[in-house]
């Protein structure tokens, strides 16, 4: 019963086990590594509205999916609108999602495309905006990596 409870409470945080037989030892890993590599490199209210949003018991809950879609894009807004790399038709579509799916603006147009669609099919859309969100967090931040590791190839060079 304890080994069921403590699975049971793995699964409630959001994490699973992952075994690793040649040692005998079991690790527990999070579900969503990109949701909480992107967590940890954001504010302290976006890094919980990123590991909000992907909670299991967020499932069908398109009112709060929504606000944290909200709350990730306000962060974010400056790298959206500047594409600081490449690909940038990532951040382009991430725009224009955030702009006609009812969340960044709230006007009768944007009202008007989300009723076109079902429940069901607007919490996808609103799950693939949010790992379009979650990509263009990520290669932001390696961007600036890259240009850190550029910099350093370039003074062992010499």
């Amino acid at each position: 019963m304890l080994i069921a409870d403590i699975k049971k409470l793995i699964a409630y945080l959001n994490h699973e086990q992952q075994p690793i037989k040649s040692e005998d030892k079991i690790l527990i890993v999070p579900k969503n590594s990109a949701g909480t590599a992107a967590a940890e490199i954001s504010s302290p209210q976006t890094g919980v509205a990123i590991l909000k949003y992907h909670h299991r018991l967020l499932k069908g809950d398109l009112s709060e999916k929504r606000k944290l879609l909200h709350t990730i894009a306000n962060e974010y807004e400056g790298i959206l609108k500047s594409k600081p790399c490449e690909p940038k038709a990532i951040f382009d579509n991430a725009n224009a999602l955030l702009n006609n799916l009812y969340i960044r603006h709230g006007n009768k147009d944007n009202k008007n495309n989300i009723a076109k669609f079902s429940d069901d099919e607007l919490e996808n859309w609103y799950d693939e905006l949010y790992q379009i969100l979650l990509l263009c967090v990520l290669l932001n931040d390696n961007s600036v990596r890259m240009k850190k590791v550029d910099k350093l190839l370039k003074s062992l060079q010499r």
